[in-house]
């Protein structure tokens, strides 16, 4: 059986035993090993990582959404990448800080519309305990009364209160977009999975603000980051420390 060598970005390393054509996500699963991850099937590249050494291989008919310059780099998504061989994986987040996703719900307390095309969400988790997440990280919300889902990073910083905000950009036809335009209503429950997300950060000087999200998760993939980690440096510029997620 191959050998993985994963090595986390706190320097924490395991070794773990891969069955033949056994996902590298799944293997870590079965040793007890938690990734990030989320979609699973090679597409929102949140277990993107980094293959040092070894050869990796992929079934016929995966969907794979690196480029080929990408994986003849190294990079390689383990939720579909199988080991041929002895491999060493370095993965960008510390395993310290990694978050188990788990299903919950939470009620809306607040919607506001706060543009032509940004609405503002508060909502409180239910139960007695808070959900844990890092700011950068997201949540898959189901549009209720449907089966859809959709993605959104938290626009607060962590708390102790138990409260979500998300700054939600509307889309045309949109499902969440038309549910909370058109019968979403305080008191709502809304069902959740997270979070999602590894947690990966780097200090740039800047003198404004600035920085990103991807894959559209909203308005607010910046506005909790940035809240968390700017501050002030030498001669007046500002520190920010970018924070986001995979």
């Amino acid at each position: 059986m191959p050998t993985l060598f994963l090595s986390f970005a706190d320097g924490d390393c395991v070794r773990i035993e891969a069955k033949p054509s056994e996902t590298v996500l799944a293997a870590a699963r079965r040793a007890g090993i938690p990734l990030s991850s989320d979609c699973e099937v090679g597409d929102c590249q949140t277990c993107r990582a980094t293959c040092l050494g070894g050869d990796l291989g992929y079934e016929d008919g995966t969907s794979v959404s690196l480029s080929q310059d990408e994986i003849d780099a190294g990079e390689m998504l383990p939720c579909v990448a199988s080991a041929c061989t002895d491999v060493r994986i370095k993965l960008p987040y510390e395993r310290g800080k990694l978050i188990p996703a788990k299903p919950f719900a939470m009620k809306l307390e607040s919607i506001e519309r706060l543009s032509a095309s940004v609405v503002r969400v508060v909502a409180r988790t239910l139960g007695l305990s808070p959900i844990p997440f890092l700011p950068g990280q997201y949540v898959n919300l189901q549009v209720p009364g449907t089966t859809y889902w959709r993605s959104y990073s938290m626009a607060n910083s962590p708390g102790d209160d138990r409260t979500f905000e998300f700054l939600v950009r509307l889309l045309d036809d949109g499902e969440m977009s038309r549910y909370l335009t058109e019968r979403a209503a305080a008191g709502d429950v809304v069902q959740c999975r997270g979070p999602q997300g590894g947690f990966l950060s780097e200090i740039r000087r800047t003198t404004g603000a600035d920085g990103g999200g991807r894959n559209g998760r909203g308005a607010d993939d910046v506005h909790a980051p940035a809240n968390h980690g700017a501050r002030r440096g030498p001669r007046g510029h500002a520190l920010l420390r970018r924070e986001f997620c995979r």
